[in-house]
């Protein structure tokens, strides 16, 4: 579930910055809470990972 919130917002957050690439067009503040989200989801799956005993 982590990996599919981080992934999708990783990749709306890409949409999002080629269309502010493109046509300048577009807030940043929902793009920096996008990144939060995507590396926050990813940081949490490689410290759960990690944390998985052996």
């Amino acid at each position: 579930m982590i990996y599919a919130v981080a992934t999708f917002s990783a990749v709306w957050l890409l949409v999002r910055l080629d269309r502010l690439w493109t046509s300048g067009v577009g807030n940043r503040k929902f793009n920096l809470a996008l990144a939060i989200v995507s590396g926050v989801g990813f940081v949490a799956i490689a410290a759960l990972m990690g944390a998985k005993p052996v």
